[in-house]
């Protein structure tokens, strides 16, 4: 059974300087008035990147994608890119990475629209920041 996890980030009052602060269901929180809070808990997903580090909601992935078209029509086509974007969790598809742009490795007339989630492949993934320490990542 895995262990239910959240996190957030606190900002301390004075100094500005940022933390994240990790519970473990019926855990007590201790030490954080001085602190306050700049993002929601963020619930970790369960799975690992390939380096072993433990993924979040809100961290931001980079994943690895190998596409053959298994029904070519006029000319069969491969793509290989890279995947970037934020996990989410949703509860009919579990952890996803939401609308992921693409860097493709090799060229291709033929892409792949990459609208909406993306389920996680933890052996391709690579963790990369989190959307309140680095939001340039998300940037296009």
């Amino acid at each position: 059974m895995r262990d239910i996890k959240f996190r957030a980030l606190f900002k301390h009052i004075l100094t500005g300087k940022t933390v994240w602060n990790y519970i473990v269901v019926n855990y007590t929180l201790k030490n954080i008035k001085s602190y306050v809070q700049v993002s929601p808990w963020l619930q970790y997903t369960g799975l690992k990147d390939k380096e072993g580090q433990e993924i979040y909601e809100g961290d931001i992935l980079k994943m690895f994608r190998r596409y053959i078209d298994p029904y070519p029509s006029d000319e069969p086509y491969e793509i290989m890119e890279n995947l970037t974007g934020e996990v989410r969790v949703i509860a009919s598809r579990g952890a996803c990475i939401y609308n992921p742009f693409s860097e493709n490795l090799i060229d291709s007339s033929n892409d792949i629209k990459k609208n909406g989630y993306i389920n996680i492949v933890q052996y391709r993934t690579k963790l990369i920041g989190n959307k309140y320490d680095n939001p340039e990542l998300l940037e296009q």
